[in-house]
C-alpha cells in the first residue's frame, strides 16, 4: 500500500506517539494509518479536527491483544491534502472504505468519536457483517439539535472561515476546552491534540458547515440505536 517513502509533515513527542507509520495511497495521494498488534481488528475513527493521535493511549493500552487501525483522514494529522477535496464526512468515509479493503479488515470492531460518527457508522450500515462491534463516543447519527445548528452556522459562515484561516481558532480554542481533565492539557499534549499548520483551516471551516445537514445513515433508526442487519455489539459513552 506504501509507494514511494513519506515523511512526516512536522515533529511529534516519540513518547507520546511511538508508533510506526503506514501509507495508503489513492489517486495520487497518500493516507496516513496506524496498523498496530495483531489479534482483533479494532478500526478507530477520530473527528474534526483531530487525527489518530486521539487514539494514541487506547492503542498503547491494547498492546498486543488487539490490531489497531487509526487513520488520519485527508487533511489532517500527517495525510496528504488531495487537490481538490471538499473535506465531507462522504469524502472521508470513501477512504476509510478503501483502507477498510487495502488493509483486509473482513471482521472488526468500529470506534466512532466526533465527525467519526457520521463517517464510521454509514461503513457499519453498508457492511453489517463485518462490524462485530461498535464503540460510540460523543458523537451523532441524526440532524443537529439548535444550538449545534447555530454553532455551525457561526463557524461554517464567514465569521467562522475568518477565525480558522487568520486565527486556527477551532484548534487553538474549541478542541483545548473539550479536554475536561486539567492535568491533562499540557503543553505538549496541547501542541499535538489539534492539528495546527499541517490542516489546512480551510478543511475545519468546511467541516462544521457541513453539522448542519449531516444526518443518520440510510437506514439507520436513532429511536432504537440500531441499523438495519445489525448485529453486533454496541459500547456508548457521552460526557467526560
Amino acid at each position: 500500500m506504501t509507494g514511494m517513502p513519506r515523511t512526516r509533515k512536522f515533529e511529534i513527542d516519540r513518547a507520546e506517539y511511538p508508533f510506526a507509520d503506514r501509507w495508503l495511497e489513492r489517486g495520487g495521494s497518500a493516507l496516513h494509518y496506524l496498523d498496530e498488534g495483531s489479534g482483533p481488528a479494532v478500526l478507530m475513527l477520530h473527528g474534526n479536527p483531530t487525527w489518530s493521535f486521539l487514539y494514541r493511549n487506547v492503542i498503547k493500552q491494547l498492546g498486543g491483544a488487539c490490531r489497531s487501525i487509526a487513520p488520519d483522514y485527508p487533511g489532517f494529522g500527517f495525510s496528504d491534502h488531495p487537490p481538490g477535496y471538499g473535506y465531507t464526512p462522504q469524502e472521508h468515509a470513501e477512504w476509510v472504505r478503501a483502507l477498510i479493503d487495502a488493509a483486509g479488515l473482513e471482521r472488526f470492531v468500529l470506534v466512532v468519536q466526533d465527525w467519526g460518527g457520521p463517517i464510521g457508522l454509514s461503513i457499519a450500515v453498508e457492511r453489517p457483517d463485518a462490524v462485530v462491534g461498535l464503540v460510540i463516543l460523543n458523537t451523532w447519527a441524526w440532524p443537529p439539535d439548535p444550538r449545534m445548528a447555530v454553532f455551525s452556522l457561526v463557524m461554517g459562515g464567514p465569521i467562522g472561515k475568518y477565525l480558522h484561516l487568520r486565527r486556527n481558532f477551532f484548534a487553538r480554542k474549541i478542541v483545548p476546552s473539550g479536554i475536561a481533565r486539567a492535568e491533562r492539557r499540557t503543553p505538549a499534549i496541547l501542541r499535538h491534540t489539534p492539528i495546527l499548520s499541517p490542516l489546512p483551516p480551510l478543511g475545519s471551516a468546511r467541516g462544521s458547515s457541513q453539522a448542519r445537514s449531516a444526518g443518520p445513515p440510510p437506514g439507520w433508526r436513532r429511536s432504537s440505536g440500531s441499523c438495519p442487519g445489525c448485529g453486533p455489539s454496541r459500547w456508548s459513552s457521552f460526557g467526560r
